[in-house]
């Protein structure tokens, strides 16, 4: 099959019970023409997670980077948009075939919703319509996301703080790449690197005291940070080696 056929077949909500080799020729296909579709690749990509690698994590994430240059972020925006589809596929198909034709960035902000409000969602806006800022702030205002997000901070010396999720919503929808040509940039120095260094290992710490008053229960991303952060100590120690 074809690129177009492929899609076609997809959007119908066929093909996904085909075989890894099949799966992998099937991506490849439809990112060389020039109407990919993000939602159809995404589909695989997660079917691929679910019916073939299942339990092996590290095979999945290897078979993503490896067969197809995917970057840890990338890969997340794209299983999000993917788990999510699979999901409504099966509870509706009138409604999955809406989200099908929608782009990648409003995908990736309703795959925050569950799917019970998410088909409340579409059915009190016009997704199609609404451009990706409009989506996001109605999803950011969602009752469930919004709790979820953590409401209004308290500082240490106990004063109520402006919402920090929302002053950083927007870098959840950046890429590696975008990240990449940040750094690039003629205005970032040595000052910057060192801020945006400290600061993530600030928000990593929010993230790291949510998961040890919680737990940690998926094991992908579990996975998925371990790689990341032996990758970058990795190459910390590689720059301090040339600097020596």
């Amino acid at each position: 099959m074809n690129a177009t056929e492929i899609i076609n077949q997809l959007y119908r909500g066929g093909i996904l019970q085909i075989d890894l080799e099949s799966k992998t020729k099937y991506i490849l296909e439809i990112m060389g023409h020039e109407c990919s579709i993000a939602a159809s690749y995404a589909l695989l990509i997660a079917a691929a997670k679910q019916f073939d690698f299942k339990n092996d994590i590290s095979g999945w994430l290897d078979w993503t980077e490896k067969t197809f240059g995917f970057n840890s972020s990338y890969r997340s925006h794209l299983y999000a948009i993917g788990k999510m589809l699979l999901e409504v596929q099966q509870v509706n198909l009138d409604l999955y075939q809406q989200l099908f034709k929608i782009d990648k960035e409003k995908l990736l902000s309703l795959s925050r919703l569950k799917i019970c409000d998410l088909q409340t969602f579409c059915k009190r806006h016009n997704v199609a319509a609404l451009n990706r800022d409009q989506v996001r702030e109605l999803v950011n205002n969602w009752p469930g996301v919004k709790a979820a997000a953590g409401g209004t901070v308290t500082s240490s010396n106990g004063k109520h703080q402006p919402d920090l999720f929302d002053s950083i919503e927007t870098l959840f929808e950046k890429t590696d790449a975008d990240f990449e040509a940040l750094g690039k940039s003629k205005n970032f120095d040595e000052s910057k690197a060192c801020r945006f260094a400290f600061t993530s290992m600030g928000l990593l710490t929010s993230s790291m005291t949510y998961w040890s008053n919680h737990g940690l229960d998926d094991p992908e991303t579990a996975e998925v940070i371990e790689k990341g952060l032996r990758d970058f100590a990795d190459n910390i120690k590689t720059m301090r080696k040339k600097c020596a």
